[in-house]
């Protein structure tokens, strides 16, 4: 707890008490907090012009608590638990020049006092339950730089007043409901704005070439985020752009191959394009151009012909539900970083390259999807002490032949799927030593002979939840002794179906099933719900 002595400091004109916070794993909890009785902590240090409590758990209103500090150009209150109507009080923070109110639980509209805060050059009010229109004296506030407004639940239409603000660098509305049609061509001339997010809302963009001349007028982006913008071609504008890193144009009615001039483009690290119609890249090239590339997701469209090979920089990669086919060429064996590979649901044909094996290896690799699709031989299941695997699925293939023991085991593998495939062999008891393991899919093969009882009683299968052995061609008494150590999946709750978090950087994909409702394209086994529910039952 804060301590109430510190509103005797009324010389303090800094003070930052922001991220300090601990926890085991994903989740972290504020570790500062304010007692709600002294709500007046702050109301005496006058003097104060940075305050920043991000982070901090204060979980109550702040109405009018901030009023006397008059002097305040900074003030940072994301993630501290407030909740509420947007208090118009901080409209009297007339000196403001720096706000964050990010990832709170406040609502309501934004108030008509926040206009009074004329200095304001940042403010951010993502992540909260704001509704209601933009107001269009945003415009008014002529020294605004940053705007991140994304996550929230503001209507109506795009003001053209933004376009106004001539030292705009980032402005963001992303994953809102704002609706309408919104002529880009004059954000696009703000000389200043290198983001400009707008995706996942019900905007239509109206973009008229015409009138952008690259040479004088057109912005240098470095991020552009169109998703769910309702457009049926790849934006000319784009291929002039120099700097661009992120390009997201998910979740349109794009038709057709990628244009040269956007593959020309060798900044970009990240790109976005599923859901779309889009069939191949220009020229049918194999050999993606994007040297410092680190995402591509095309998953969801209407690609053809063999996989296209990103370079050795890639990170993710999802190619999922296309029509490519073919064998995988000897070139995937370069993807020495990868760390999530999908080319589920395709037409691969033959063998996966023997690289295969060397790719768990690598210490990048936490996801591997193979799912529907052609394959068959061997599955080569190895891993070094180091590696990261968290999830494979090899179903719906047709893989034969023996399951090959590793040498040493996956001690981070968490899901393992290898259901409806040709596979022969006896139950792989050895499975039992990975410590993490959570998710055994085995289901529609030919594995064959007894069971055997378990050697230990307390090492193997140790965070178990899910198994299916269903369809195949096993013999002799199931082991009742299992059921007696599978402790994991006595305490499994159906109500958090939750398989899997697999990290990369400061980002993680859940996979999941609900309601028989895939939540993530990413290997859900939601094929086996009901043999959930009834485990569950049995427990």
């Amino acid at each position: 707890e804060i301590p109430s002595e510190i509103s005797l400091l009324s010389k303090l004109t800094h003070l930052d008490l922001s991220y300090n916070v601990g926890g085991n794993g994903p989740v972290l909890v504020s570790l500062l907090k304010i007692n709600p009785n002294v709500r007046s902590l702050f109301q005496n240090l006058t003097a104060l012009d940075s305050l920043f409590l991000t982070s901090v758990h204060i979980t109550y209103e702040l109405s009018e608590s901030l009023t006397n500090l008059t002097s305040l150009t900074h003030l940072g209150l994301g993630s501290c638990g407030l909740y509420g109507p947007l208090p118009p009080s901080l409209g009297k923070l007339t000196q403001l020049n720096w706000l964050n109110l990010k990832e709170n639980d406040f609502t309501g509209y934004i108030p008509s006092s926040f206009q009074n805060l004329t200095k304001l050059s940042f403010i951010k009010i993502a992540g909260n339950q704001i509704s209601g229109p933009i107001p269009s004296w945003f415009g008014n506030i002529s020294e605004l730089t940053f705007m991140g407004f994304f996550s929230n639940s503001l209507s109506g239409t795009v003001p053209p007043s933004l376009s106004k603000l001539s030292n705009l660098e980032t402005l963001d509305l992303g994953e809102n409901i704002l609706s309408g049609t919104l002529q880009l061509d004059s954000f696009l001339k703000l000389r200043n704005l290198t983001e400009l997010y707008l995706g996942f809302n019900m905007i239509s963009l109206l973009i008229d070439e015409t009138k952008i001349d690259p040479n004088t007028t057109l912005s240098k982006f470095y991020s552009l985020a169109f998703a769910n913008c309702n457009l049926s071609k790849f934006p000319e504008f784009i291929g002039h752009q120099t700097n661009l890193v992120l390009l997201d144009l998910s979740y349109n009615n794009i038709v057709g191959q990628i244009p040269q001039t956007l593959m020309s483009i060798q900044t970009l690290e990240a790109i976005y394009l599923s859901n779309n119609w889009i069939t191949g890249f220009h020229n049918h090239t194999i050999k993606l151009p994007w040297s410092s590339l680190r995402m591509l997701e095309m998953q969801d469209n209407s690609l053809q012909g063999q996989l296209p090979i990103p370079p050795s920089s890639i990170k993710h990669y999802d190619v999922s539900n296309n029509n490519l086919s073919g064998e995988i060429p000897m070139s995937i064996c370069n993807l020495t970083s990868i760390a999530v590979l999908d080319l589920s649901s395709n037409n691969f044909s033959g063998e996966f390259p023997p690289c295969l094996g060397s790719m768990i290896n690598n210490d990048s690799l936490i996801a591997l999807n193979l799912r529907n699709n052609s394959f068959h031989g061997t599955i080569p299941l190895e891993c070094q002490q180091e590696s990261e695997l968290r999830m494979v699925d090899f179903s719906h293939n047709h893989f034969q032949g023996k399951l090959r023991r590793p040498i040493t085991t996956c001690v981070n593998l968490e899901y393992l799927d290898f259901s409806f495939n040709q596979i022969s062999d006896v139950f792989p008891t050895w499975l039992g030593s990975f410590p993490l393991l959570k998710v055994v899919l085995l289901r529609a093969n030919k594995f064959h002979g007894v069971i055997r009882k378990p050697q230990s009683t307390t090492t193997e299968f140790p965070r178990l939840q899910i198994i299916d052995v269903s369809h195949n061609y096993f013999t002799g008494a199931l082991p009742h002794e299992y059921m007696l150590i599978w402790n994991a999946m006595k305490a499994f709750k159906l109500s958090n179906l939750t398989y899997m978090k697999a990290w990369e950087n400061d980002t993680f994909t859940i996979i999941a099933c609900l309601d028989k409702k895939i939540v993530s394209s990413y290997l859900a086994a939601c094929d086996f719900v009901e043999d959930i529910i009834m485990w569950e039952r049995t427990f």
